[in-house]
């Protein structure tokens, strides 16, 4: 399987599809959210901290967890579809050569990693595949856990606007 010529269009291949989806997600009017480098001072704020915000900061904030709980799902919804490009693209480039590939009796997931082994294309999206999940698995419930502290920032700006804090 040759694989070589085309293994530096990787990057430019997941770069073409990115940007169409990119296109695609403003077209629905979902613009990329902008990632908050002060999203730390309100994620890890202390009990007295929050006591002493007015309601208008506790909304503040809490707009601004929201947004960094929206900029995380859009990162993992893009790895997820970087794990599924590469992988339709590998199973589309080993299903023609996976019977050169062991015996009648290897496994399937065996033939198929030594065909992904041997050409230097699948595997270099072999790798984007396992990067892109590793982030994925990383950043897993992390979205809904800072929706959350926003939610919970929310409840608390309105307590506080009822004066009973």
């Amino acid at each position: 399987m040759s694989g070589n010529i085309e293994s530096n269009r990787v990057d430019e291949r997941i770069t073409e599809v990115e940007a169409l989806l990119l296109e695609y997600q403003r077209s629905l009017g979902l613009v990329p959210s902008i990632h908050n480098a002060d999203i730390g001072k309100y994620l890890n704020m202390s009990i007295e901290q929050i006591r002493k915000m007015s309601p208008e900061e506790c909304a503040e904030a809490s707009f601004a967890i929201a947004q960094q709980a929206l900029y995380i799902q859009q990162e993992i919804n893009k790895h997820n579809q970087r794990i599924n490009w590469a992988k339709t693209n590998i199973n589309m480039m080993v299903t023609q050569h996976i019977d050169q590939y062991g015996s009648k009796y290897t496994p399937f997931e065996s033939r198929k990693l030594l065909a992904i082994k041997d050409n230097e294309y699948t595997s270099k999206l072999f790798e984007l595949a396992i990067r892109a999940q590793q982030i994925v698995d990383t950043l897993s419930y992390v979205p809904a856990k800072i929706k959350f502290v926003a939610d919970m920032l929310s409840e608390y700006k309105r307590t506080k606007e009822l004066g009973n804090v």
